[in-house]
């Protein structure tokens, strides 16, 4: 891998971050802040790839991380309130109200957040690469670590945090994969192989995290609105239920689609 190619990618994801970033304040589009979170994931796991002899040398900046967080939280309680939203009747009109409060907090939170000197303290972290550059030794080795740790996690009956940390693992190795395929061709012909189930994968993965997300949302606006009239707490109750069926079904098509991803996979 050429330093000058890695520097250009790495320059490119902090210009596409930085532009994202400063979108997001005035109208919240939800593809203004998917773009701001898909852009910090691709550059997240390339520094994962290039320092992971050094677990700690890829954290990214702490007030960075809190604008990342606070992001994700804006962007899940929009995707729960166009879920709840898109049939032909909302049955659950408090628990929408309740999602657009907590989309106001996160906001101001953003907004109290956000400057361009976190953005450019997130560029001051990526600026200086490391001496010796990822081989395709390393690249083997990330891989196979990744995709032990993905067979580890299914076999402790794993739980949300740890199915949660399972995603990570494969957006990580979809993402290395992308990049590659246009900034280093001899490792995409490793991972290419891969790269249509890991992409299956994702999907899935990311099926369950969002249902995963809406139960606990959910859950808790139930607690924090538990004297709601009886037919809010009967509309609850049922989605609650129906929803649990949904997410204990992706559960159970995630770890066997993980099962079947790990088993025998080298590159």
């Amino acid at each position: 891998m050429q330093a000058s190619a890695l520097q250009h990618w790495l320059d490119k994801r902090l210009e596409n971050i930085a532009e994202s970033a400063a979108a997001v304040k005035p109208d919240l589009f939800p593809e203004t802040i998917h773009h701001f979170r898909t852009e910090t994931k691709k550059l997240r796991a390339i520094l994962r790839l290039i320092h992971a002899e050094d677990s700690g040398a890829h954290k990214l900046p702490k007030s960075f991380r809190k604008l990342y967080r606070l992001a994700g939280e804006i962007r899940d309680r929009q995707m729960q309130l166009m879920f709840i939203t898109s049939g032909r009747r909302n049955k659950l009109p408090h628990f929408s109200i309740w999602l657009a409060t907590q989309i106001a907090h996160a906001t101001r939170g953003w907004n109290q957040r956000y400057d361009p000197k976190v953005i450019e303290a997130l560029a001051e972290r990526c600026d200086k690469l490391p001496n010796s550059l990822p081989n395709l030794a390393e690249l083997r080795r990330f891989f196979q670590e990744r995709t032990t740790r993905m067979s580890d996690i299914i076999e402790e009956a794993p739980g949300d945090s740890e199915l949660h940390e399972l995603r990570k693992l494969v957006k990580d190795l979809q993402y290395l994969t992308t990049f590659c395929e246009k900034e280093w061709p001899k490792a995409y012909g490793l991972l290419q192989p891969k790269e249509l189930r890991l992409q299956r994968l994702s999907e899935r993965a990311g099926n369950y995290n969002d249902r995963s997300n809406l139960l606990t949302s959910l859950a808790l606006f139930k607690e924090v609105y538990a004297e709601q009239p009886d037919q809010d707490k009967t509309a609850i109750d049922k989605a609650l239920h129906e929803w649990g069926a949904a997410a204990d079904r992706e559960r159970t098509r995630l770890i066997a689609s993980i099962r079947s991803f790990v088993k025998g996979m080298k590159i």
